[in-house]
């Protein structure tokens, strides 16, 4: 599409070039004009770099005018702002006032080029946007203390006076704003009187910062907290710290050098000083690392253990009745863990990804299990005891496609269903135990995905089949087994079937399988739970097949119970005995077709 042409404005020797209501240029300024104004119908002016007008010394913003943004090169030598706009105060350099938070604060949006002999005045200025500094060469800076929010990028640009410190230090201070880092510096001093830290600082992983500067200063914006990792922060001042920056902190150690009136720390973890909370854990560089929570503590704070791989074991006492968000995530050598009845509440994702463990056993205690743990990993098994009242696994993002391994989870009585639309609520699980025929509502939609692979290869055994072909329920008395390639239409009619007359469902489920190849090793799994008619129909009209297969499958106690059914003859069974003599192995089984096609009699021997 053709952009639309420019429209010109002149006025009072200023010739203004826009574009669909915007001032997208000033194309000319006559060399008598000290003065340009914005607005009456220039009310949004966005000019890039480009034209320079050096005899410029005055800007007014009218009104109307709603939004400004001009590089300082446009008018290098403008040292007076005239506004009778509210958003745009008046004064010697360009600032906006912004509201956050209910505060009104002034933001510096140009500086224009000031000269060495000039003072960069920040009174009064709360942040300095990232291009407002740009080309200003002022020789002394003022009142830094009263700059709150800015980033690095906005001092890169520009030729102020640093503060002289030592070379250990390894950072870089205009007054008493800290603006970057030493590249390739592992160890950092940040002065006592700095005031405000540049928000997008990069701090290299185990780096040591000595942080001599007020706590409030040093956290007060945890943009740069997250990009630290397995860093040591020495803390010297005793000044306030939130709870909430510990959960920024998850990959970095707090070393307190100074008694700290609200935190304690015994044995590398960190406890408000009633000893009733942890709000962090730090690293210690052990290996096999066991940690025993002590009676006093009722609360485990968010990220408290996050991303700990030192923890190897973990016991969590029935005092404790709070468990916060992601408080063990990641914790990715934790190989076990025990939860004491008492915890009433689970923060979000709090023992995800905990690859290392095989077994997760919550208790009843806990009324709501929503996403806060998964199936990842080593982890195979996760146990809910009775008194809890709703489950919901956590999603992982990149399930594995192809599993090694089969995942259950124990469901007890007080769970009675599940969302009929949330699917994925037991994500990742291949089998649900349950404690009696009763089927909790939806179970089977909750354990079987929308998108969800295509096995190609089926195996007649269960510990195999259950990897990628099937998914079960489990009674007390029974499993039932429902293929995982089957339609939306069919899934719904067995799960609405299973919500009805639970595990009293037919076992013919094999029916249902799109793929014909997935029919007979699937009904002789469900024939082996229970003796359908149609089900052993089935198998007598493929019975030739089904022998071959699991000779081939190697499967000789399977085969011997399946010859003990009567489904032979006892002129077939001299057949199924050629067929067996021939493998390696399977001596069981050639036994008992040797002793069935002989006619003695048939119980010689226990299967």
């Amino acid at each position: 599409m053709k952009k639309p042409e420019y429209t010109t404005i002149c006025k009072n020797g200023v010739t203004y070039m826009m574009r669909n209501g915007v001032c997208k240029n000033i194309s000319n300024v006559d060399d008598s004009v000290e003065e340009v104004t914005f607005g009456d119908g220039i009310d949004i002016i966005n000019i890039p770099e480009g034209n320079v007008y050096e005899q410029v010394k005055r800007i007014c913003i009218g009104e109307s005018v709603i939004g400004i943004h001009v590089p300082n090169s446009l008018f290098p030598n403008v040292r007076e702002v005239k506004s009778s706009n509210d958003r745009y105060p008046s004064g010697t350099m360009l600032t906006e006032k912004e509201f956050s938070f209910g505060k009104e604060r002034i933001c510096l949006k140009n500086s224009f080029c000031l000269k060495k002999d000039e003072t960069l005045d920040l009174k009064g200025i709360y942040g300095i946007e990232g291009r407002a500094l740009k080309k200003c060469n002022a020789g002394s800076v003022a009142n830094t203390e009263d700059v709150k929010m800015f980033d690095r990028y906005a001092f890169s640009q520009t030729k102020l006076p640093g503060r002289k410190l030592p070379d250990e230090y390894g950072v870089r201070m205009i007054g008493t704003m800290l603006v970057d880092m030493n590249k390739g510096c592992r160890k950092f001093v940040i002065p006592e009187d700095t005031t405000s830290i540049a928000g997008d600082i990069y701090i290299y992983s185990t780096s040591t910062i000595d942080v001599r500067c007020s706590n409030e200063v040093f956290f007060r914006y945890s943009k740069i907290l997250f990009w630290m990792r397995d860093c040591n922060i020495i803390l010297n001042s005793r000044d306030h710290i939130d709870k909430s920056v510990f959960e920024k902190l998850n990959g970095s150690n707090i070393i307190f050098n100074t008694e700290n009136d609200e935190y304690t720390v015994v044995d590398n973890i960190i406890y408000t000083k009633d000893m009733k909370t942890i709000v962090k854990c730090n690293r210690t560089g052990e290996e096999n690392r066991k940690v025993v929570i002590p009676d006093t503590v009722t609360e485990i704070g968010d990220y408290a253990f996050a991303n700990n791989s030192e923890i190897t074991e973990l016991k969590i006492p029935g005092s404790v009745k709070k468990i916060g968000a992601c408080a063990f995530a990641s914790c990715v050598n934790l190989r076990s863990l025990k939860i004491e009845n008492g915890v009433k509440e689970l923060g979000n994702t709090c023992f995800v990804c905990l690859t290392a463990l095989e077994e997760l056993k919550l208790p009843g205690s806990v009324e709501v299990v929503d996403t806060v743990c998964n199936i990842q990993g080593k982890n195979r098994y996760i146990e809910i005891n009775e008194g809890t009242r709703k489950v919901k696994l956590w999603v992982n993002p990149y399930p594995n496609l192809n599993n090694s391994f089969y995942a259950s989870i124990k469901l007890p009585k007080t769970i009675t269903g599940f969302s009929r639309t949330g699917r994925n609520e037991l994500a990742g699980i291949r089998v649900a135990v349950l404690d009696s025929e009763d089927v909790p509502k939806n179970t089977l939609l909750a354990m079987i995905p929308l998108n969800r692979p295509k096995p190609g290869i089926f195996h007649f055994g269960f510990e195999e089949a259950i990897k990628n072909e099937l998914y079960c329920i489990q009674t007390p008395k029974r499993r039932i087994f429902i293929p995982s390639d089957i339609t939306e239409p069919q899934l719904a009619r067995i799960n609405d079937a299973l919500n009805n007359i639970g595990s009293a469902i037919p076992a013919n489920l094999f029916q249902d399988c799109k793929n014909t190849n997935q029919k007979l090793p699937m009904a002789f799994l469900e024939w082996q739970q229970s003796r359908d008619e149609v089900t052993e129909k089935y198998l007598k009209r493929n019975r030739k097949k089904l022998v071959q297969a699991l000779i081939l499958a190697d499967m000789d106690e399977e085969l011997a119970r399946f010859l003990n059914t009567g489904i032979f003859q006892k002129k077939e069974m001299e057949d199924v005995y050629g067929m067996i003599a021939e493998a390696d192995g399977m001596e069981m089984s050639k036994a008992y077709a040797l002793n069935a096609s002989a006619g003695k009699e048939k119980n010689i021997f226990r299967i």
